[in-house]
């Protein structure tokens, strides 16, 4: 048996091991699959409403449902407006699902964190491991859910993210208005309702509700980002996919997804109540709207950040609210400001320089055409799977397919090695001809059609193929055939 397994390893160490090609994509694919891994897992399971022991089942969240529906009942049917409704805004967390915040609206009379202090949530929604793929085939149930404060104040305190809550400045009738509307809603959500990423999310359900209980239209100034710090935000600041990079670019995962999934829908230009995305947005349209009241921190905030996000905060909160907020000896902001995007500008700047029709880096282009197969032929199955079988109208319409196609995948293969390598060197040339004239294409829809912001990656595709059809051209094919690269 020893001898055996000495002869595999001996013919393993030979055919392939000392292959130094082999070891590189063997070692690029297992970081790849890491990095995918790490990033889905932490989706499982990851919701944005607080849990804790006793809130995680449904019988006692039932039970405070019920008791939240009776004493709204009792309040609006005597006209009683002795009770407070306050915003509750939370901080970003570590994974895709929480890296924008949170929001909710939270009813107290009596004694604070006491029996009638309620939270209602408009976040919630299935923990079950299928949520992921059902989200991005745009089936998302999202539920209407009510907890005790006290219960959520000890979650988001476990969760080491912070918790502001400011009283909303409402006449008598208005409150009452409010808590009807409140309580119908969580009434007629028993059964969810169907997530939409700018209509029907935790902060567009407050935006509206407060609106309808105010007479008015919550709405935002589209430019009050660039009044803070012109140059810690990128991107325009009156679309969807520019007011997100803030909170998007502090994790890869969720950066690459918004880079390969969002579409025209996610650039246009939007103006007044539909500039209200996030939940610091809401805060601050509350703020301009004359309603804000008193602020408090109730939870300090202790995730690390980049500089942008305190920024975020700095336009709403005054010091001292900050200071409480994010507790000044943690040194939270000192992480990069464009973290993901330097990772991924990186990668393909080497990924380019590995393709250089330059002698001395020819006998790396093999490690150059690998890396591009693995990182962004995987991605572009990824895209186009959703791209076709999403009913989600922000993701439906990505033209990432042009620029990275499944196909791609296959320039993993070394040819070199196969029967007749020149017919092969001659569909390599032709199919990067072909790439090409597809990018060029998906080029002018993004610029010129559909407006994408996905021009970078566009030229980073079209500035690949070209290198790729350089070095596989028919006066290359000899000297690449001696390498082995061919």
């Amino acid at each position: 048996m020893i001898s055996v397994l000495k002869s595999l390893r001996d013919r393993i160490s030979r055919s392939q091991l000392q292959d130094s090609n082999f070891r590189y994509s063997l070692s690029l694919t297992l970081v790849f699959a890491f990095v995918v891994f790490a990033g889905v897992f932490p989706l499982r399971g990851q919701d944005d409403t607080p849990q804790t022991d006793p809130a995680t089942t449904a019988d006692a969240q039932v039970a405070v449902e019920s008791e939240f529906l009776e004493f709204a009942r009792q309040l609006v049917a005597a006209s009683n407006t002795d009770f407070n409704v306050e915003l509750v805004t939370v901080g970003p967390g570590a994974t895709p699902t929480n890296a924008f915040g949170h929001s909710a609206l939270r009813i107290v009379s009596g004694q604070e964190l006491g029996a009638q202090d309620y939270m209602v949530d408009f976040g919630q929604y299935d923990e079950s491991f299928g949520f992921l793929w059902r989200f991005l085939r745009g089936e998302a149930r999202f539920f209407v859910h009510v907890l005790p404060t006290a219960w959520a104040v000890n979650a988001w305190d476990s969760a080491a993210r912070g918790m502001v809550t400011t009283r909303l400045k409402l006449s008598g009738p208005q409150k009452t208005k409010l808590l009807k509307a409140v309580a119908e809603q969580v009434a007629e959500r028993e059964q969810g309702y169907e997530y939409d990423n700018f209509h029907n999310n935790c902060v567009t359900y407050i935006r509206d509700l407060i609106g309808l209980a105010t007479d008015t239209r919550l709405s935002l100034d589209a430019f009050d980002d660039r009044r803070v710090d012109p140059a810690i935000f990128e991107g325009e600041q009156d679309t969807w996919r520019g007011r997100t990079f803030v909170w998007s670019n502090e994790n890869f995962w969720l950066f690459v997804s918004e880079n390969l999934l969002f579409d025209p829908d996610t650039d246009l230009k939007r103006k007044g109540d539909e500039l209200i995305f996030m939940p610091d947005d809401l805060l601050l349209a509350v703020q301009q709207a004359g309603l804000e009241g008193q602020v408090r921190v109730l939870v300090p905030h202790r995730h690390a950040h980049n500089p942008a996000v305190l920024f975020r905060y700095g336009r709403i909160f005054e010091s001292n609210i900050l200071q409480r907020l994010f507790p000044p000896q943690l040194n939270q902001f000192s992480s990069p400001g464009y973290r993901s995007k330097i990772v991924l500008s990186g990668v393909m700047i080497i990924i380019v320089v590995l393709m250089l029709p330059i002698s001395s880096l020819a006998r790396y282009r093999l490690w150059g055409e690998r890396s591009y197969a693995i990182i962004f032929g995987i991605a572009a199955i990824y895209a186009t799977l959703i791209r076709f079988g999403t009913l989600f109208h922000f993701m439906d319409g990505t033209l990432i397919p042009f620029f990275f196609f499944p196909l791609d995948i296959l320039l993993f293969w070394n040819t070199a090695k196969a029967k007749d390598p020149e017919r092969w060197r001659r569909r390599k040339f032709w199919y990067a001809l072909v790439r090409i004239f597809m990018i060029l294409l998906g080029l002018i829809f993004a610029g010129f059609v559909w407006p994408q912001a996905v021009l970078d990656l566009g030229f980073f595709a079209l500035i690949f193929f070209a290198l790729y059809a350089w070095n596989h051209r028919p006066a290359a094919a000899q000297s690449d055939l001696n390498r082995g690269t061919l």
